[in-house]
């Protein structure tokens, strides 16, 4: 099935092995059937991106909401988008936050119950496949941030071009091998970074490898101190500062100081890396202009004006800080 099929209760039965009206009566009577049926039925609903038609008493509506879908409130940077959506957008417009926490089934749950009350929808780093993310978008005017699917508008950073400065940076302070702390292995954004530092390590002649899949929390990266041990690494390069926060900790309570023992360079550029008990050399870019570009894309598309997809490509920059210095000797 190609992205831009269009996902029927027909393809939900076949995915979980049951009748088109078992499906149905799961949507619609889900007293009627047992727990194990509905839960298949729901995961295949997930997988397969199926939206079932929204009641036409909000099919048209214009409700003036708008839903910015997140994957973890705590990391800082959707406060900065959030900010940057709302100087752009009419005052009449109210933005509601819904938060996945990392799962994929929760995230299509959430857009499942919330999209026909909304005049349209912002992905943030989205964990949808890209079935789902044009199903939504064929229902309501949807702008991805940190994704990218063909025929959605779509806000990215140049992950690249800042990765290349950054191992530049370790390359100067003599690390010749880093190790990268993974985030969650269905996230997009990690798919991207990962390659790019592969690319650019690779065309610098620095040995890099990385961890198994980590959320990207202060816990996650307080348990990848084990990891890095294990390693060579005299550099790490975090998922995102939340991570990178947790492995600060996590080197100080085995004895050890960042960054004599080892340098840390994180993605993002949030508060957290400026707050951090060492401060973090981290790269990123305006959180708050890619939220701005997020609605006017969205205002474009809701106007009708749906005959582009436009892709934006936003800056990355490094922030040195005092986390990254001299490699030490081996």
């Amino acid at each position: 099935m190609s992205a831009g099929d269009r996902v029927t209760i027909y393809d939900v039965a076949r995915a979980a092995g049951v009748s088109p009206s078992t499906v149905s009566r799961t949507l619609t009577r889900p007293g009627r059937v047992s727990v194990a049926t509905a839960r298949r039925v729901r995961q295949a609903i997930d997988e397969l991106g199926y939206e079932s038609a929204p009641s036409s008493a909000y099919t048209d509506a214009d409700t003036r909401v708008i839903a910015l879908s997140v994957q973890r409130l705590a990391n800082p940077i959707y406060s900065d988008i959030l900010s940057g959506f709302r100087e752009y957008f009419d005052e009449g417009y109210v933005p509601i936050v819904v938060e996945s926490n990392e799962d994929a089934h929760q995230e299509a749950a959430n857009l499942r119950q919330i999209l026909p009350f909304v005049d349209g929808v912002i992905l943030a780093s989205s964990l949808l496949t890209d079935s789902q993310i044009v199903n939504i978008h064929k229902q309501k005017p949807t702008v991805l941030i940190q994704r990218k699917v063909s025929g959605v508008p779509s806000i990215m950073f140049d992950v690249r071009g800042g990765v290349g400065h950054l191992l530049d940076l370790f390359k100067q302070f003599a690390h010749d091998e880093l190790l990268y702390l993974s985030g969650p292995d269905r996230s997009w954004t990690n798919g991207i970074r990962w390659r790019a530092i592969q690319t650019e390590a690779e065309s610098r002649n620095l040995k890099v490898t990385r961890t198994e899949p980590f959320e990207p929390s202060p816990r996650s990266g307080f348990s990848a101190v084990t990891v890095w041990q294990a390693s060579k690494a005299t550099g790490v390069i975090a998922f995102n500062d939340l991570q990178a926060t947790g492995f600060l900790k996590g080197i100080n309570r085995i004895g050890l100081k960042v960054p004599q023992d080892v340098s840390v360079a994180s993605f993002d550029n949030s508060i957290a890396a400026v707050v951090a008990e060492i401060p973090l050399t981290s790269m990123g870019g305006s959180n708050f202009n890619v939220g701005r570009h997020a609605a006017e894309l969205l205002t474009a598309h809701m106007r009708g004006r749906r005959d582009k997809a436009p892709e934006i490509v936003l800056p990355m920059k490094i922030y040195f800080r005092k986390s990254l210095a001299l490699a030490p000797p081996k």
